[in-house]
């Protein structure tokens, strides 16, 4: 009797063993799933929001304030003090009103302004109307322009009235937004086109001259910068009209 109740207990011990052991696998195992769905997951998510991460930088003046300071820029990238455009008020409107060329552009974008392309014929009409062949089959384009247009004006305006930290904070939240909106321009129109670097290149120079001649120069930045939106985002258009082309050439020829 005492050998086949120890008998016994050694299977019941063994049992147990073995499924401590099975459960400690299976939890194992789930724990590793979950982390491979989520180190996949957030594989995904940068993949497709990466064009997201430079608005990191409007979490500086944010950041700052919390600490009681006011977020100042590098001095390698200084903030550029225009106070003196109040006593100058006709380029002062000036300045502030190359702003609107975002504005202009954003809106076109978005098709709320006539295009050449209403003039084509009915079937690329069509193709207009459901956005296949214009830059609002991607609206969020048009949304990012208008947004920098806005919170360039609003920054500019601090500048010139002198509210410095407040300027300086739009500063930030201004650079993040364009930022992030070229790199979403680069995630749907792809690598620009001849004709889209030979402007956007040149304007980048003109963000360099933060000298007396910076209300000219950065105006026309503005308006070079808003003109480089529109000819990147048909360079998208094009590369989609280019592949529905293929596409109907190969089906063409299947039949």
């Amino acid at each position: 009797k005492d050998n086949s109740s120890n008998t016994r207990s050694s299977v019941s011990y063994q049992d147990a063993t073995q499924q401590a052991a099975m459960a400690r696998l299976k939890i194992r195992s789930t724990l590793f799933s979950y982390l491979k769905a989520s180190f996949q997951g957030a594989g995904i998510a940068i993949r497709q929001s990466w064009w997201c991460f430079p608005l990191i930088l409007v979490s500086t003046p944010i950041c700052s304030a919390l600490i009681g300071v006011h977020a100042k820029m590098p001095s390698w990238w200084g903030f550029v003090d225009v106070a003196y455009l109040r006593s100058m008020p006709a380029t002062c409107a000036a300045f502030l009103l190359s702003n609107v060329s975002y504005i202009i552009s954003g809106l076109y974008l978005l098709d709320r302004i006539p295009s050449s392309l209403s003039s084509q014929s009915s079937s690329q009409s069509t193709f207009k109307k459901n956005g296949s062949f214009h830059t609002a089959r991607y609206p969020m384009l048009g949304y990012l322009v208008l947004t920098s247009g806005v919170i360039s004006l609003l920054y500019h305006a601090f500048q010139t009235l002198g509210h410095f930290a407040l300027a300086e904070s739009l500063c930030f939240v201004d650079h993040g937004i364009a930022l992030s909106s070229g790199c979403f321009f680069f995630e749907r129109c792809g690598v620009p086109s001849l004709k889209t670097l030979s402007i956007g290149i040149p304007s980048l120079f003109l963000l360099a001259f933060p000298g007396d001649m910076y209300p000219i120069i950065h105006s026309l930045w503005h308006l070079a910068s808003a003109g480089t939106t529109i000819s990147w985002a048909f360079d998208g258009v094009n590369r989609r009209k280019q592949f529905i082309s293929t596409i109907l050439r190969e089906r063409k020829g299947d039949k």
